[in-house]
């Protein structure tokens, strides 16, 4: 069922307070609105949103496959890091941001690059990923949250 209001307030409650939260797969949801409590919160949204149900529409297929990722150099999230790295992708949310509501940063860390995407596997309509944020991070009160729509190998 998801969850209820008062976990949702405690999640919130844990970010504005200073909490940092990471999530990959389904429950990048739980941010970009697919997974709202009970009794929406309008006065929360994150700039943060899963279109992979509309990339599927337009025949966006990854069953399985290993994908290449750019990422920001020098960022404290990517530090060390190389500026590509290659991440495990199946039928993972595909993130769009949008400009952030007052008091609320956003920032892309890491998209899939244009051009080439795939490293190794399968993927039908690889265009249509050119340059989506794939690891996304927002400043909330004194907190933070970093999206990652896939994992990296």
């Amino acid at each position: 069922e998801g969850m209820e209001k008062e976990g949702w307030q405690n999640v919130l409650g844990f970010i504005e307070n200073g909490g940092t939260v990471l999530s990959w797969g389904r429950s990048v949801d739980l941010f970009t609105g697919v997974m709202e409590p009970k009794e929406p919160l309008a006065s929360f949204r994150f700039p943060v949103t899963n279109v992979s149900r509309q990339f599927a529409e337009r025949g966006l297929s990854i069953p399985g496959s290993f994908l290449q990722l750019q990422l920001v150099p020098n960022h404290p999230l990517t530090l060390g890091m190389p500026k590509f790295t290659g991440v495990f992708h199946r039928t993972n949310p595909i993130l769009e941001t949008e400009i952030p509501a007052f008091g609320m940063s956003r920032r892309v860390i890491g998209h899939f690059p244009e051009g080439e995407v795939l490293l190794s596997g399968f993927i039908q309509e690889e265009n249509l990923l050119h340059r989506s944020p794939a690891m996304v991070w927002m400043q909330s009160g004194k907190g933070n949250v970093v999206l990652y729509s896939s994992l990296c190998g």
